[in-house]
């Protein structure tokens, strides 16, 4: 919902771009000098925070040529990938150490930098780590950030659960699935059985009363 127009007025929109300088305002214009990736963030001051408040940020990469290959983050856990972060999660016993790779990335010039943030308030740098996890932890999102020669940066993760728990966790029997019909219940049945009973009798009992001599014929 847009915020009223009282409140825009009086708020202050600060712009960090990255590369050394910042400006303040609703609408900004900006150049920058040298090629690569840069961050850009926006926060706001209404006075009312203790600090302004991050509103959006966004990856900017100033290209040297159209047809310049941005690097991209291979990450592998136990020489394993996943094809999509989304559905594809991998599953180890957290019992022993990870073995986090992102050598395999790609880029089209040097890498420089690799910084791998663990999802457990652990970070480290370096292509190659070894990482061990709390044994009853559930999952955890493993993201790691690489940085070639040229200033461009790329970002990637992965999902990684803890195939003991998630196996604790399940029941041990499961339901068999419902078909699509309704059943009678079991003391249900002696009551139908009675039923269709008495229906009988009565069809029988109405058959000899018009099949008696004098009945069912009109006077």
């Amino acid at each position: 919902m847009p915020a009223p127009p009282e409140t825009v007025e009086k708020t202050k929109f600060l712009w960090d771009f990255s590369d050394g300088t910042k400006a303040t305002g609703l609408n900004i214009t900006h150049t920058y000098l040298k090629q690569g990736s840069y961050i850009i963030k926006i926060t706001a001051d209404d006075g009312t925070t203790p600090k302004p408040q991050l509103l959006e940020s966004v990856l900017v990469n100033i290209l040297p040529a159209g047809n310049y290959s941005l690097p991209q983050t291979i990450i592998s856990v136990n020489n394993k990938q996943s094809k999509d972060p989304l559905v594809d999660i991998l599953q180890f016993d957290f019992k022993d150490n990870l073995s986090l790779d992102g050598s395999l990335s790609k880029s089209s010039s040097e890498i420089t930098e690799y910084f791998w943030d663990f999802g457990d308030q652990k970070s480290d740098t370096g292509a190659k780590k070894e990482h061990r996890y709390p044994k009853d932890l559930s999952q955890t999102f493993i993201v790691l950030r690489i940085k070639n020669k040229d200033g461009f940066i790329a970002d990637n993760f992965v999902e990684v659960q803890n195939e003991v728990q998630n196996f604790l966790a399940q029941p041990l029997n499961k339901p068999n699935p419902t078909p699509q019909r309704t059943l009678l219940k079991p003391n249900q049945l002696p009551f139908t059985l009675f039923g269709i009973f008495i229906l009988i009798v009565i069809i029988l009992m109405a058959r000899q009363y018009f099949q008696a001599p004098g009945r069912g014929k009109h006077q």
